[in-house]
């Protein structure tokens, strides 16, 4: 009988370190944020998916584009907070391949339209200027789905 308390009490234990550990584990993940860096892919509880653009005021900001919108949030405060997190398919992978974000000024080429400057980027639209003709585009939908590139 003493051996077989002896075990459960072992079972015990072990589930005790088990849990324990997977509460780090989820802490340590909340904690690293060295995947926060513009370009990179979020989540907001309320406006959906977003796209982090710029670091404000010495990193005490940081700006995010939603489809609808653009915020700014305290950093690494709603990163630590849950407020938001990091974008992960449907696959449960996150997201590597990140987008270079335009710049004004900057040149891009369209399948159709070729090379590009950047004339203006307002919320969820960029506009681009082709020869004389000035043309705007879901962004950043017109990179993910490789309408518009960056030329390097």
């Amino acid at each position: 009988m003493n051996k077989g308390n002896s075990l459960e009490k072992t079972k015990k234990e072990f589930g005790k370190c088990e849990i324990e550990l997977t509460k780090q584990q989820q802490k340590a993940e909340k904690t690293d944020l060295s995947w926060v860096r513009p370009g990179a892919h979020v989540i907001h509880s309320r406006y959906g998916n977003g796209l982090i653009t710029d670091f404000l005021n010495d990193n005490k900001y940081v700006r995010i584009r939603f489809s609808t919108t653009e915020s700014i949030f305290v950093y690494p405060h709603a990163f630590e907070n849950g407020i938001i997190t990091k974008y992960v398919d449907e696959s449960g992978i996150p997201d590597k391949q990140q987008i270079l974000l335009a710049k004004v000024g900057g040149k891009v080429n369209h399948k159709t339209f070729g090379e590009g400057i950047v004339k203006m980027i307002e919320g969820s639209r960029i506009t681009v200027k082709f020869g004389d003709i000035d043309k705007t585009f879901k962004y950043p939908d017109a990179f993910n789905t490789d309408f518009l590139k960056n030329i390097e």
